[in-house]
């Protein structure tokens, strides 16, 4: 698996845990937007940008989703999966 599919992967399914948790649909969006936004990213620049902690420059990348993003491209849990998994 690719670090920019690791990415979209690890954004899906915080919709998913958003969905199912009956979250407001604003946030379930932002990690749909952010998820097209990483989507045409190069697995370089991905990696680049998640190591500089410069995600967040990016067109539809909060710091929310940034840190998802990081961690599943550095290929770590995303803690805030983690959160979500557990509610």
């Amino acid at each position: 698996m690719t670090a920019t599919s690791r990415a979209v992967a690890a954004l899906h399914l915080a919709v998913y845990y958003l969905d199912r948790g009956f979250e407001p649909a604003a946030k379930g969006k932002a990690f749909s937007k952010a998820a097209e936004a990483v989507a045409g990213v190069s697995d370089d620049e991905l990696t680049r940008r998640s190591q500089a902690g410069t995600l967040t420059d990016l067109d539809g990348v909060g710091p929310s989703t940034a840190s998802v993003i990081a961690a599943a491209v550095l290929e770590r849990t995303p803690e805030y999966l983690n959160k979500l998994e557990a509610r």
